[in-house]
């Protein structure tokens, strides 16, 4: 079994937390570990790191409200705080006394979020390629005032199908360490079809972009 079907392999369950419901994957038995996505991603990008460690761990991959197989609704709290809170009940509900977190760009910055709301539960933060104090990247500011007007998704999605647009800094073009990874025509296809096939998609994908606290 390869990474793309040990990923599938797992159930989708969807955990309803106060105004959201937060998509839901289990894999393995051991210590559990929580995994927390970016954006404008969700719990598939931890595809390839599952099959190994779920030989040793309990690993919970979630899909974060506006993203990937959650659910939400227009009175659903996108802000980050409130991402937070969620995962911390949500860690409450599910079968674990303590955890850890493995999360990178904006999931990391809730996974602190979230440690600070579990503490003593938290046993460890693994963060990679998160934010760094005072920096702010130079589009997500401009993306979340410009979120906010008539049409914003039907261009996003129109700029999604334009591969110029993905390899730009506009974009994706950050999001390999290799470039070469863009040439694979399905290297970005989970994150960016349902996007484009999807307007609630976008539109949530939008949502949880205004949600950034920059505080």
């Amino acid at each position: 079994m390869n990474a793309d079907e040990f990923f599938r392999s797992a159930a989708l369950e969807r955990w309803t937390i106060d105004d959201a419901a937060i998509g839901v994957r289990r894999y393995g038995r051991g210590p559990a570990l929580v995994f927390v996505h970016g954006f404008p991603v969700h719990g598939w990008t931890w595809r390839r790191l599952l099959p190994a460690l779920a030989e040793r761990f309990t690993c919970w991959v979630l899909d974060l409200p506006g993203l990937g197989d959650s659910d939400w609704s227009d009175a659903t709290d996108f802000r980050f705080t409130a991402q937070a809170r969620r995962i911390a009940t949500l860690t409450e509900k599910l079968p674990m006394d303590r955890f850890s977190l493995v999360a990178h760009d904006t999931g990391a910055t809730i996974a602190r979020l979230v440690a600070l709301e579990t503490q003593g539960r938290t046993a460890k933060l693994a963060l990679m390629n998160t934010e760094i104090p005072g920096h702010r990247p130079p589009w997500i500011p401009l993306y979340q005032k410009l979120s906010r007007l008539p049409g914003t998704g039907a261009t996003f999605r129109r700029l999604l199908q334009s591969q110029l647009f993905v390899r730009s800094s506009l974009g994706l073009g950050e999001f390999f360490s290799d470039a070469k990874r863009f040439d694979d025509p399905g290297a970005l296809t989970a994150y960016i079809d349902p996007l484009v096939e999807s307007s609630r998609r976008t539109r949530g994908m939008l949502h949880y972009l205004r949600g950034i606290e920059w505080d």
